[in-house]
């Protein structure tokens, strides 16, 4: 589940010091929060380099998707092996929203690879390190995005149209955090929703990845992504192609948990067979917003 929150294995923001210890930084309206979860057998422990202990423990459960139980499917024979193969992953709901809409925004029509290193030199050049774990950095604070240069951007490997949006975002946070409200709040994804609407640059692929990846939405459909419904049909029913209306037939036995199979399957590594020889450069990009 904490792995789910990483932008590739380098990300700063977060450490795997092995299977059972994890280290996560996170960038909050009032500064960062560094977490230690080290799980051993069934348990996990979870220590936080923070005064804002009752702050902390009212958001915990969702940050690790233990609010909602993990579904057992009986059919077809390929969802229930990824019900047994990703038991223990659960989609998580952060406390602090702007962060990871950042990281959405950086995947906007590039390859995977392109935004993991964009976020990666960011979070170097303008992050905060936490204290006593110098490997461990916490995303750059809103405020600090909001004023930086789109220039300073380009310099980290970030394109001037994600770099506006990033600003844009970073202006109007302290409207976006307050209607999140740490997921807290019982209208909380669709007030937040509402106001990312109104954002230029941010539309319907941004706004559905972000609550399945971010809002701890179980069913939410990723609207306007090339490969997605492509990898789902090939899994499913074994065609080497598919268009999004054919992914969400095949999908819709599975409500309220269509996002969370989706994710199980591109988590599966089994992938529809490319369209014609492709090099490097034809990695395989999301269409985005």
């Amino acid at each position: 589940t904490l792995r789910i929150l990483a932008m590739g294995r380098a990300d700063p923001c977060l450490r795997a010091d092995g299977p059972e210890r994890v280290r996560v930084a996170l960038a909050g309206p009032d500064g960062p929060v560094a977490l230690l979860f080290r799980r051993r057998g069934e348990r996990l422990r979870v220590r936080a380099r923070d005064t804002r202990e009752s702050e902390i423990r009212a958001w915990l459960p969702g940050l690790l998707g233990l609010e909602v139980p993990t579904p057992e499917f009986r059919e077809p024979a390929g969802v229930v092996r990824l019900t047994r193969d990703f038991h223990g992953l659960r989609l998580p709901r952060v406390p602090f929203i702007t962060p990871r809409l950042v990281r959405v925004i950086l995947q906007q029509l590039i390859t995977v690879r392109d935004a993991y290193v964009g976020w990666g030199r960011l979070v170097r050049a303008e992050g905060h390190p936490i204290a006593g774990a110098e490997d461990l950095i916490a995303p750059p604070s809103m405020e600090r995005l909001a004023r930086l240069p789109v220039a300073d951007y380009v310099a980290r490997s970030i394109l001037p149209r994600h770099a506006r949006v990033i600003r844009e975002v970073a202006r109007r946070a302290p409207a976006l955090e307050a209607a999140w409200g740490a997921g807290l709040l019982p209208d909380a994804a669709e007030d937040t929703d509402r106001l990312l609407a109104a954002i230029p640059g941010v539309g319907p692929w941004t706004r559905s990845l972000l609550r399945g990846m971010a809002m701890g939405d179980q069913d939410v459909l990723l609207r306007g992504d090339d490969s997605l419904p492509r990898h789902v049909v090939h899994y499913l029913t074994g065609a080497t192609d598919g268009a999004a209306d054919r992914m969400e037939a095949l999908l819709e036995p599975f409500r309220p948990f269509r996002f969370l199979v989706a994710t199980w399957i591109m988590k599966s590594g089994v992938r529809a067979p490319r369209r014609g020889p492709r090099g490097p450069e034809h990695r395989e990009r999301h269409r985005g917003d």
